[in-house]
């Protein structure tokens, strides 16, 4: 095919000199001057723009320009393939536009499209007036390199938290992710930009590294784009797909396309405060009280040796006797109740106070998670007046004479049997 291609650049190039030969007894002359692009790729439809010039004195009208595929069927004019131009005036030139296709897998290579040319030559002759002589020809060859495209795959993603940790989960920041972008195609890519766009969970880390600059990228390379994210607690269990937007330059033509880099993110318990009672319900300053914390495991594994803690804050009036509990074991769903006590201090302001707590729990070992979690939530505790030292001695007195009462009675009760 390539010996074809050159026997017909040969004879262009001959009857090119045999024309212009010709157009020494002429005075108008109309051929190809340029074309753009003169680089073509496989599989894709081009406009070109092709310069057709008259190379004489004379005026050319009604020029008719006849385009042929090339000879080897690899670039073929699509639509229209005959051009009509009114009139080209002495070495004058006009641009036209032509679409061609290149066949999918052409061999790289240069391609003639051969164009017949014909015209009116117009002159004016001395006590005649205008006078257009037709039958005028030329043959001419539009000369076209085709070259391989680039071909752009993700090759291999490697994720990682930490320095060597290579599972993802929900609450991670800073996790690296390391895309291999590999060029299987026949050119190369300049100026190659990798973005990764995050979305549904997934946020830029601090660095901001969500764009790689990796430059040229030869036929059958490969190049490393590393990026940095951070991974919302509430993203679900399970792969995710991250899009990865690819930019580059070919020839003078920048394109764009968009690949795909798959994040598995593994199950991981989570906590929900559902419910906080006290004992007494109305809490006063220098009351004992008996703090009553449910919570609920709402994330997507189930979370092992669960412990309950309250912060101790100096600025807050609370002088803790049980600070933790242990709830035990709750499966996705489960709830379990941690209780706590402490003592409010005499002289503690009335108002509302946030109370941090600390639930710490293991992950499920059966799943393969040896993990230790930590999560942090507040419960408010509102604290009331202190009640008058009367109403707290006649309070303390009732208690007490209560619990003489029910002595009494289970005295009584053991003495009749």
């Amino acid at each position: 095919m390539m010996k074809l291609g050159r026997s017909v650049l040969l004879a262009a190039g001959l009857i090119t000199l045999l024309l212009f030969a010709v157009a020494a007894a002429q005075t108008s002359f109309v051929t190809i001057k340029d074309v753009h692009p003169k680089v073509l790729h496989p599989g894709d439809t081009y406009e070109l723009t092709v310069v057709v010039r008259n190379e004489g004195d004379r005026d050319a009208r009604n020029v008719m320009l006849a385009f042929s595929p090339d000879p080897t069927g690899t670039v073929s004019v699509v639509g229209v393939s005959t051009v009509h131009i009114v009139g080209l005036s002495g070495w004058d030139e006009k641009e036209i536009e032509l679409t061609v296709h290149v066949r999918d897998g052409a061999l790289e290579g240069t391609y003639v499209l051969p164009v017949n040319i014909t015209w009116e030559e117009c002159y004016y002759a001395a006590g005649v007036g205008r006078v257009c002589e037709p039958g005028h020809f030329s043959f001419a060859t539009l000369s076209l390199r085709v070259e391989g495209t680039p071909t752009l795959n993700v090759a291999s993603v490697v994720v990682r938290h930490g320095e060597y940790g290579s599972e993802v989960r929900p609450g991670y920041e800073n996790v690296l992710v390391e895309v291999w972008i590999e060029n299987s195609g026949e050119a190369s890519a300049e100026d190659l930009k990798a973005e990764l766009i995050c979305g549904g969970g997934f946020e830029p880390s601090a660095s901001q590294t969500t764009v790689a600059y990796v430059g040229k990228l030869l036929p059958g390379a490969r190049a490393q784009a590393t990026f940095r994210i951070d991974v919302s607690e509430d993203v679900a269990a399970g792969e995710h797909s991250l899009p990865l937007r690819l930019t580059y330059r070919v020839d003078d033509e920048w394109k764009e396309e968009t690949k795909h880099v798959q994040i598995y993110v593994e199950p991981k318990p989570k906590f929900e405060v559902v419910s906080v009672k006290t004992e007494p319900a109305e809490v006063r300053a220098g009351d004992t009280v008996t703090l009553y914390i449910e919570v609920r495991n709402i994330g997507s594994e189930d979370a092992k040796f669960v412990d309950v803690a309250a912060i101790r804050k100096a600025e807050q009036p609370f002088d803790f006797e049980d600070r933790s509990d242990y709830v035990g074991d709750l499966d996705i769903g489960e709830s379990g109740v941690a209780c706590l006590s402490f003592e409010v201090l005499g002289d503690a302001t009335p108002k509302t106070y946030f109370l941090d707590i600390r639930i710490r729990c293991s992950g499920d070992p059966e799943v393969g998670d040896d993990n230790v979690y930590v999560f942090y939530e507040s419960v408010p505790i509102e604290i009331l007046p202190g009640l008058p030292k009367t109403t707290r001695y006649l309070r303390a007195a009732f208690v007490a004479l209560a619990a003489v009462i029910i002595g009494a009675i289970a005295y009584v009760a053991v003495k009749r049997k």
